[in-house]
């Protein structure tokens, strides 16, 4: 990473910003939401976000051409690979009928709105230094006005690093209007939901965040594994691109990874959110694995989440309650062509009107060919039946053929 970072700039597009968020369909064509796209201004990136806490673990920033293909007048994404609705969580219990968190495709662009030229200018920049190999400290500013409406964003961060599995964060933030709002479609651009809106645009917030994580190996000469700890604070009217909220919001938690030895190892997570006049939600997690012989992997993992709305008016549908899962799973890797496993999952306690998660179910791939593989799932309990197949065959180098 360079050490002194300066990026800067100034326009008068005469286009309008926009974000669109889609859930991941197991395909690879997107529809944006405008159409007559200005050539060049989108970016597209790939995000995998934690399916308790909402925050983006993974980001993957796609390459024109490469990794995607867009018609601006159309405004369509054709993307390399199929993007899935789900990606691995690394924990054992079932927490609905298809397990994972969520992936997301995110697209920033500029659009045309009409015939008429809207009188636009956004003006910004980023600058940050290394004062040393373990300092960083970086500051942001954006601002952008769009007819009678005008929003600010600006921030500070600070990074404390001893090594890549060590280290503190530090970022505070401050914005006043209500920027660029995201639209979300669940159906690849088919159907978008409606776009937050806040009741003042011209309200100020702040926002801070400190991220952390310390490997045992800093620690020890022989240490092994690691511990992350997050916390979140926005306030209510904060609207900064995909952390835009309506409502007083704190979230903290954390994740421990402890291999005990070469074939046994733990690992726990933790994820608590309060919103003020809302709802608050715990869940926590513990997985133990132990593997038998070079084959067998045995794991035993319990969840522990709960649920309370605050809100003024609680919808109907809400689920509210405690409710604790258990789950045993065994996995076979032939080393080779295939692997396969199955589970079982029991609740053992709820409350309020939360419903039991007894779940059983099996999975596996199977590599028939080295162009053909196949990969599945299917499973069934209280929380309804849930199966995904997924087939890929290389056609050749260039073209994939492949049914999700």
């Amino acid at each position: 990473e360079p050490r002194l970072l300066l990026d800067g700039f100034a326009a008068d597009p005469g286009t309008v910003a926009e974000r669109d968020e889609f859930r991941g369909t197991d395909g690879s064509l997107y529809f944006l939401r405008h159409q007559d796209i200005l050539r060049g201004s989108e970016r597209i990136r790939i995000e995998v976000r934690d399916k308790d806490s909402d925050i983006v673990l993974a980001v993957k920033n796609l390459v024109p051409v490469l990794d995607y293909d867009i018609d601006y007048l159309q405004g369509r994404i054709v993307l390399a690979q199929p993007l899935p609705a789900t990606a691995d969580d690394g924990l054992l219990v079932h927490s609905s009928s298809i397990t994972g968190n969520p992936v997301f495709l995110v697209a920033r662009y500029e659009f045309t709105p009409g015939l008429t030229d809207p009188d636009t200018l956004a003006v910004g920049g980023r600058v940050h230094y290394w004062f040393s190999d373990y300092v960083k400290l970086g500051l942001t500013a954006n601002r952008d006005e769009e007819a009678d409406e005008e929003s600010n964003l600006g921030g500070a961060d600070l990074t404390l690093r001893k090594s890549s599995e060590s280290w503190l964060r530090l970022v505070t933030g401050r914005t006043k209007g209500q920027g660029v709002l995201t639209t979300t479609s669940v159906e690849g651009g088919f159907d978008f939901g409606t776009s937050d809106s806040f009741d003042d645009s011209d309200e100020v917030a702040s926002a801070y965040r400190v991220d952390a994580s310390l490997g045992f190996k800093d620690l020890f000469e022989n240490g092994r594994g690691r511990i992350t700890f997050y916390l979140k604070d926005l306030e209510a009217g904060y609207s900064a691109p995909g952390q835009a909220t309506t409502l007083d919001l704190t979230q903290y938690g954390g994740t421990a990874e402890l291999p005990f030895t070469e074939r046994a190892g733990a690992h726990l997570k933790v994820d608590i959110q309060n919103q003020r006049d809302g709802l608050e939600t715990e869940a926590g997690e513990l997985n133990l694995k132990y593997g038998i012989g070079e084959n067998w992997t045995l794991g035993l993992g319990a969840r522990y989440d709960n649920r309370d709305d605050n809100s003024t008016v609680v919808p109907a549908t809400q689920e509210e309650g405690e409710r604790t899962d258990t789950v045993v799973k065994l996995l076979y890797d032939s080393r080779g062509r295939w692997e396969t496993y199955g589970f079982v999952q029991k609740t053992i306690q709820t409350s309020g009107n939360r419903e039991d998660n007894d779940r059983i179910g099996a999975g596996g791939s199977l590599r028939l060919s080295n162009r053909f593989n196949i990969t599945g799932e299917v499973s069934g309990g209280d929380q309804d039946t849930g199966a995904k197949l997924g087939t890929e065959y290389l056609y050749s180098d260039r073209t994939t053929i492949y049914l999700n």
